[in-house]
């Protein structure tokens, strides 16, 4: 894996990841109720279509699906319980199947200022060292 972080707006950031598996597993990966509950490690709730709600980490993140087109892009209305009553971000993730490897580029928008460090941090440990700790995606590429 490959992450490249750019913080110019605190309050937006892209974190781009370099996955050594195909587009369609990273797809399911991020919606299959399975997957999602093993890389998580803990009760999930999951309904992956538009306007479905789903609800991860003991109910510390928490939105609905706003767009999803297979194997390309998911887009989500995204909280954290701990920011401010009904303050959502958009989430957006856009995978790419190159030559060699998958590229998922990664967009959050309205982070409030005051957890941004905690977001980017949790989308690392949380989310994209977890995913490669279950199921042995990717490599570090340097």
């Amino acid at each position: 894996m490959v992450r490249e972080i750019n913080f110019t707006n605190r309050l937006k950031f892209t974190n781009t990841i370099i996955e050594l598996i195909s587009f369609a597993q990273i797809y399911e990966a991020l919606l299959m109720f399975q997957l999602v509950q093993a890389f998580t490690r803990g009760p999930v709730k999951l309904e992956a279509e538009v306007g479905g709600k789903f609800e991860l980490f003991g109910g510390n993140i928490h939105g609905d699906f706003v767009e999803l087109v297979p194997n390309k892009k998911i887009v989500q209305r995204w909280r954290s319980k701990r920011w401010p009553a009904e303050h959502y971000s958009i989430v957006t993730f856009t995978i790419e199947q190159k030559d060699d490897h998958t590229e998922v580029r990664v967009l959050q928008i309205g982070v409030p200022q005051s957890e941004a460090d905690s977001t980017r941090e949790n989308w690392e440990y949380y989310y994209w060292d977890s995913v490669k700790r279950t199921f042995g995606f990717g490599s570090f590429i340097v």
